[in-house]
């Protein structure tokens, strides 16, 4: 008889009983923990997302839009297209200094991107927006 199945048979009946409901309770703790909702990196599903984001903006979804493009950047953090759009969602939306910080982030990432003036030029002007709407909201 081998060492496995004499430890199995030296069991009285109420240990090896007791040894299987440890099991299965051990089983079932293991069983009701959450799975995590979406992996923190995966390249495919932040595509998909940039897709499915650009369509809503087609659509006139702004909030759904970047809600798609928020769902990208968590997804693949370093994929600089999709702080862009969430930007130009963010803007549109008139979240200006949400906007700003994608901006932000997408020139850390592509510092020298074709359109990095352009986007710059888009930073300072909201910048200045934002700081003469907070004028404004002093005096009044």
């Amino acid at each position: 008889m081998n060492r496995r199945n004499l430890i199995f048979h030296s069991l009285t009946p109420l240990t090896a009983m007791l040894l299987g409901a440890a099991c299965v309770f051990a089983f079932a703790q293991g069983a009701q923990r959450p799975a995590p909702a979406q992996p923190a990196f995966n390249p495919l599903r932040a595509e998909k997302d940039i897709e499915v984001g650009k369509y809503y903006m087609r659509k006139g979804d702004v909030d759904a839009a970047i809600d798609r493009f928020q769902d990208a950047t968590q997804a693949r953090p370093n994929l600089a297209e999709a702080y862009l759009l969430l930007g130009g969602a963010q803007e549109k939306k008139g979240l200006k200094a949400k906007a700003i910080a994608s901006y932000v982030r997408y020139l850390e990432i592509l510092p020298h991107a074709d359109n990095a003036k352009k986007i710059r030029a888009r930073i300072a002007r909201l910048k200045e927006e934002t700081a003469h709407e907070t004028a404004a909201s002093r005096s009044n």
